[in-house]
This record gives C-alpha cells, sequence and structure tokens, in this order.
C-alpha cells in the first residue's frame, strides 16, 4: 500500500492514507515502511520517543512525518 503519512486523532497514531481513505489507520512502534525523502525510498521504522512520534534512522519526528509519502507492504 502506497500513500502519504496522516495523524490519526480518534487513534493518536500515525497512519497511512490515500486522501480521504485510511490504507492503514494505525501504525505501532516498529513497523517498518519506506517513506520518499528528497526523492530517495528509504526503509525506516516508526518509534515513539514519550509523545512524540519518528522515523528512527531518519531526523524526521512529529509534525515532519506529516503528508509524507510512505509505502508498506500487507
Amino acid at each position: 500500500m502506497q500513500g502519504k503519512l496522516s495523524y490519526n486523532q480518534e487513534i493518536q497514531r500515525y497512519g497511512i492514507r490515500d486522501g480521504y481513505e485510511w490504507l492503514k489507520p494505525g501504525l505501532h512502534c516498529g513497523d517498518v515502511l519506506r517513506v520518499l525523502i528528497s526523492g530517495e525510498w528509504m526503509q525506516c521504522r516508526i518509534e515513539m520517543a514519550g509523545d512524540a512520534w519518528y522515523l528512527d534512522g531518519t531526523d524526521l519526528k512529529g509534525t515532519d512525518l506529516e503528508g509524507l509519502p510512505a509505502e508498506m507492504r500487507g
């Protein structure tokens, strides 16, 4: 599935959506995905520290994740 990262207020997690449709409504810590950063697809894990979500192996955290192109298998 491919879409964009978006924060799901109802469950307080980032998910992947395509327009208004949730493809994956809630990601969990340790979920592996690929994100498009500076024109390159990069594999990473989504994690949480305190109350901030971040992508392990990148400098992206919190609202930096909003709208980021992402894909995940399954």
